[in-house]
């Protein structure tokens, strides 16, 4: 199975002219089964490395309570997809 996730990011011009306003853009990225076990792994680790003051800024900027990544791989996908952050890519013959 494939999947397709959503990246966003900041146009680079922008950030470099300093006195533009930033635009970010979407690409959704074709990512395999392995590559998301892969990433799933990473987000955990990042949480647990990130600190507690970072979590709570976080919570300050956004108004939404931190949430930790799932540990369970199909939990964490579930959220993913209902996040609008993943896809599954459908399968051509």
């Amino acid at each position: 199975m494939t999947y397709e996730k959503l990246n966003i990011w900041d146009d680079p011009f922008d950030i470099a002219c300093g006195d533009c306003e930033v635009h970010t853009h979407e690409t959704w990225d074709k990512m395999t089964e392995e590559e998301l076990h892969e990433f799933h792994e990473e987000c955990i680790e990042a949480d647990i490395n990130t600190p507690d003051y970072q979590k709570k800024d976080y919570e300050a900027m956004t108004g939404n309570a931190w949430e930790d990544t799932p540990d369970d791989f199909g939990e964490f996908v579930a959220q993913m997809i209902a996040d609008g952050m993943l896809r599954v890519k459908e399968e051509t013959a």
